[in-house]
């Protein structure tokens, strides 16, 4: 908080002090904190612009005090939805890991616990804590993948090392565990990378206690520091600096000269003599453990521009042999040089070194977010001078157990203008300043300098697969989108972020908001159906099964019915419409087949003085193979040797369909010369027979359609076939045989347009 500066003490009223123009003077405002306190937070968690506070105790509880304004506070613990219960809490950090606009809480467990743990008891675990925005938090430690598992923790620290502008989690573990790197996936999870990284266990360390961030060689990514024993291979802290292209870190504790073979604490990056290089303070208690009573001074390096550190024996101006922890950063008395505080065990109070500072130039840079979160923790600020680039950004909770001050003191070297200050904010909002002079404290406060416009939406910005949304821009002399688009309005159907920059007529940069287009993934939509098994069966079925990712949905038929399932259908075509609650929808059809109906034609043969009956079947339609029964009795399609009489038929197909029908098995002797008809009703009689080179039919009833006649030979030959129109009145017709035909027994059809049929045996 600026103007202040805390140090946390156990069982005891919080040590909280005002800066008045310098001087330090113990604040009244009364924080009791029973246990041993870790860590004292300043963070405004529920973005009023205040500064609230937050406690962690090692065997005690967590503790949130809410700012009600004029330095009141109320604890909200209880109401905020973080847990009370008792644990080994140590370090916490504070990030907007969602990019929401609220900070999320981040809180380290120091595990000691032997023996069977249960896995779903979430006090033993490293907690993530999402902010709702309401004033509550959360627990997301599982379900975002950062738990960390039963490892002692002492810190955790925020930092965008992959620079894909969404907050990182490295966390420091002590004992045998190797510190854990998650990176953010931007969906509320995170994945473990500490091996991709090549974080596991570099240059033997594994007593991890602080993890410090900062650009040591202005390279424009961040690098990192972790304190150590000096039990472990080499005894050294660790650097890890990300020089490759991919985030990838590189143990160079040796290489830069950083050999401390002591056990160390808090790490402090701090360029103390504003030469815009980052040097490095590291707080130590022993040689070995802080049990011993051989206390060695903290070890301050000067960073020799990035190339090496000189270890600075005397820059101290007095004794500062101590069981130090804990160290943290800020400008006291205001002149442009960071100052450093220590805490320290009994019976050594806590340090405080003010830096007696020189002649090179600086700048000093606080921010204040609008759409981000109001401390604009996790931005990025670049200053360019000459050239050159310096990088900062910006953290809440850091160090071991400490938080350095929010205003950030860039170095600038005998430089006497900053050419550029560029802050980079969570919301994507780019602030750019020009020309700004040095020894000179700058507040800024986001979009500040940026006018911001509102691109106007035409559609939804969650759509179908294969849907697109028009993003169209206000006015403006030219434009360039971040797709590359030059053009006014732009057409867009992929997933993404949109942002346009504008220059308008006075040849300023306008840019606008951000538009985030999401496009629904592909569902499929598979239509299971069933054939009608007979032609005379309405039992046809259609399901569909829709895989949508678990989207709500509708389904709606052409004739009006509702869900993915039809039953007992007849033939015809069935058409559905797919329509899900973000209006995405789709039509398709589905056809239900009936199988053509069992169709047999059937020639009779009477009985005659000389020879037995027949039934010869021909059949057709239907699923063969085919049963058939005459008279119960399981025949062929031709049956012999039958006397004169009347038979039942019955076909039935592979599915169980069946046709039926009764025929008659006439007795003829060699005088009868009438015709005889087969089966159905007749319609008219033949004579003479037998006939010679002519038929005359007369009729019972008059024909009112057209139709044909065709004379078969007892094998079902075709002999002769005519065709005649309808006939009203009709009471005889003549039919010509035009061929020679021998001797024997004929049929004779007659078939109307709507192909019923009569027929008749005749002799010639």
């Amino acid at each position: 908080m600026a103007g202040m500066m805390t140090l946390a003490l156990e069982n005891d009223t919080q040590a909280i002090f005002f800066n008045i123009q310098g001087n330090l003077q113990l604040s009244p405002i009364k924080i009791y904190n029973a246990g041993q306190t870790k860590m004292f937070l300043w963070v405004d968690y529920d973005n009023d612009g205040d500064s609230d506070i937050f406690i962690t105790t090692d065997f005690g509880a967590v503790h949130l005090y809410e700012n009600t304004g004029n330095f009141n506070f109320i604890e909200t613990t209880n109401i905020s939805g973080l847990s009370s219960n008792i644990a080994d809490n140590y370090g916490a950090s504070f990030a907007d890991y969602d990019k929401d606009g609220f900070l999320d809480l981040h809180i380290c467990k120091y595990f000691r616990t032997s023996g069977q743990i249960d896995s779903s008891d979430l006090t033993f675990f490293n907690n993530l804590y999402h902010n709702n925005g309401d004033g509550t938090f959360t627990d997301v430690s599982i379900s975002s993948g950062v738990s960390n598992y039963l490892r002692s923790s002492f810190i955790s620290v925020w930092f965008d090392y992959d620079q894909d502008s969404w907050p990182d989690l490295y966390v420091a573990n002590d004992l045998i565990y190797d510190g854990a790197l998650y990176r953010n996936n931007s969906d509320g999870t995170f994945s473990y990378e500490t091996i991709n990284a090549n974080l596991i266990n570099p240059g033997g360390a594994t007593d991890y206690m602080t993890c410090s961030v900062a650009d040591y060689n202005n390279d424009q990514d961040l690098d990192l520091f972790v304190s150590n024993t000096a039990f472990d291979s080499n005894g050294n802290p660790l650097l890890f600096d990300n020089d490759d292209v991919l985030p990838y870190f590189t143990n160079k504790a040796d290489i830069l000269m950083l050999e401390m073979p002591s056990t160390t604490w808090g790490g402090l990056w701090i360029d103390y003599d504003n030469d815009s290089y980052q040097d490095l303070y590291v707080a130590t208690g022993s040689l070995f453990l802080d049990s011993i009573p051989d206390i060695v001074p903290g070890y301050f390096f000067k960073n020799e521009s990035s190339n090496y550190f000189t270890l600075m024996d005397t820059i101290f101006t007095s004794n500062h042999n101590a069981t130090s922890h804990a160290v943290a950063k800020g400008d006291l008395n205001r002149d442009g040089f960071h100052d450093i505080v220590v805490s320290n065990d009994d019976p050594d109070i806590p340090f405080l070194w003010l830096n007696s500072g020189n002649s090179n130039n600086h700048i000093k840079i606080t921010l204040a977010g609008t759409v981000s979160n109001s401390m604009a923790i996790g931005s990025w600020i670049k200053v360019f001078v000459g050239g050159q680039q310096y990088t900062q950004y910006t953290l809440c909770g850091e160090n071991y157990l400490g938080q350095n001050s929010q205003h950030h003191i860039f170095g600038l070297g005998q430089a006497t203008l900053v050419d550029s200050v560029h802050i980079e904010y969570l919301s994507g909002i780019v602030d750019k300043y020009y020309n700004l002079a040095v020894n000179q404290n700058y507040q800024f406060l986001e979009g500040g300098t940026v006018p911001i416009f509102t691109i106007p939406q035409i559609g939804s910005t969650i759509l179908c697969l294969g849907d697109s949304a028009v993003l169209s821009a206000p006015f403006f002399e030219s434009y360039t989108w971040n797709t590359g688009d030059t053009t006014r309005q732009i057409e867009v159907w992929q997933a993404g972020n949109y942002s346009l920059t504008a220059i308008d007529s006075n040849g300023l940069i306008n840019y606008s908001n951000v538009v985030e287009i999401d496009v629904l993934p592909d569902f499929i939509i598979t239509a299971n159906s069933q054939n009608m098994h007979c032609a005379e069966l309405n039992d046809g079925e259609i399901n569909l099964v829709v895989d949508n990712q678990g989207i709500p949905y509708t389904v709606e038929w052409n004739h009006g019915a509702i869900g993915d399932s039809l039953f007992n259908l007849n033939e015809g075509t069935y058409v559905f419409n797919y329509l899900d609650s973000f209006a995405c929808q789709y039509t398709d059809s589905v056809q239900i087949n009936a199988p053509f109906p069992i169709n047999v034609q059937s020639l009779v043969s009477p009985q005659t003085p000389d020879t037995l009956g027949t039934i010869s079947l021909n059949i057709n339609g239907g699923f063969p193979p085919f049963q058939i029964f005459v008279d119960d009795v399981l025949s062929s399609t031709n049956i012999n040797n039958l006397n004169a009489g009347f038979y039942s038929l019955e076909i039935i197909d592979e599915n169980g369909c069946s046709w039926e029908q009764e025929l008659e098995v006439i007795y003829l002797d060699s005088n009868t010369n009438t015709g005889i008809f087969l089966h159905d009703d007749p319609i008219f009689q033949v004579y003479p027979l037998p006939f010679k080179d002519h038929i005359t039919l007369s009729f019972f009833s008059k024909i009112i359609e057209p139709f044909d006649l065709n004379l078969f030979s007892e094998e079902g030959r075709l002999i002769v076939s005519q065709s005649f129109k309808t006939i009203f009145g009709l009471n005889e017709l003549r039919m010509e045989i035009a061929q020679d035909i021998p001797a024997g027994l004929y049929m004779l059809e007659l078939r109307s347009q709507s192909d019923s049929s009569s027929k008749i045996l005749i002799k010639f």
